[in-house]
């Protein structure tokens, strides 16, 4: 794991499946087993494309997120955050 994650006994696992279609999905599992805690993360990109006359295409994306995170003895990088779970929204715009 990177090293800005004060790890010391973890694992990740996770993965992206893209179909080729607009929508993109991806999940990953973070174990810290010194901590007996686990955070799960799962995220849904949906790429949108709008014609533009006389520029390039204009290309947006809308995102939808959720952590959910578990603890065991509420230490470590991820115990801390017991009961903290999220869901998150993001809009990109490249021009």
């Amino acid at each position: 794991l990177p090293s800005r994650f004060p790890y010391r006994r973890a694992f990740e696992v996770g993965g992206n499946w893209d179909s080729g279609s607009p929508t993109m999905f991806g999940a990953k599992w973070t174990l810290d087993t010194e901590n007996q805690s686990n955070l799960i993360s799962a995220d849904m990109l949906y790429r949108a494309r709008w014609k533009k006359k006389f520029s390039r295409d204009e290309q947006w994306a809308f995102g939808l997120g959720a952590d959910f995170i578990s603890s065991v003895t509420s230490k470590g990088t991820i115990g801390q955050y017991n009961g903290d779970d999220r869901v998150r929204g993001t809009v990109t715009y490249v021009f």
